[in-house]
């Protein structure tokens, strides 16, 4: 009686699994992780133009991540901002100073403000913005660089539907 081992294995059965191996790794990081360039200062300084980022399409988003989306006016984009507010919370922008369910936050900070002019309400909603109610399985974003960014108080609340992930690495 003669044993199966490895060394009796046709070369082309083992080449086989390998190429078999191989792209269901391939198909399962593809599925699981993007990796895209950053083609824009709406995230600077945490994410600069120019910076590589892996993004996580099947973890959890919590307020404060920052995360890659379809962009909601322009087909074919995707943007980086970071999750300001979540279901139910309610977000406002008073002379640049954030509040989520009436509490000041600091997730924006100062050296991000760099204008010192502040927009009246009936200019724009950059500076100064009404409350805003999110629902079940909608999101509130800004991107890091207040002053210059195109974000939610451009295009509104977005459903969850749209967040492709969020970004876990940055180089």
């Amino acid at each position: 009686m003669k044993k199966n081992n490895n060394a009796d294995q046709p070369v082309l059965y083992k080449i086989v699994m390998l190429a078999a191996g191989l792209l269901i790794g391939f198909i399962t990081v593809k599925s699981i992780f993007l990796i895209m360039d950053v083609k824009t200062d709406s995230m600077n300084p945490a994410l600069k133009n120019g910076d590589s980022v892996i993004i996580n399409k099947v973890s959890g988003i919590e307020k404060g991540d920052v995360v890659a989306f379809d962009s909601p006016i322009e087909e074919g984009k995707i943007l980086l901002s970071r999750v300001i507010a979540v279901e139910y919370d309610t977000v406002e922008i008073r002379n640049k100073i954030l509040f989520v369910n009436d509490k000041k936050t600091d997730i924006i900070s100062d050296e991000t403000r760099n204008e010192k002019i502040i927009y009246p309400m009936k200019f724009c909603f950059r500076d100064n913005m009404p409350p805003v109610k999110l629902e079940r399985n909608e999101f509130f974003l800004l991107g890091d660089n207040f002053d210059s960014s195109f974000d939610s108080r451009s295009f509104g609340k977005i459903p969850a539907d749209i967040i492709i992930g969020k970004i876990v690495y940055k180089k």
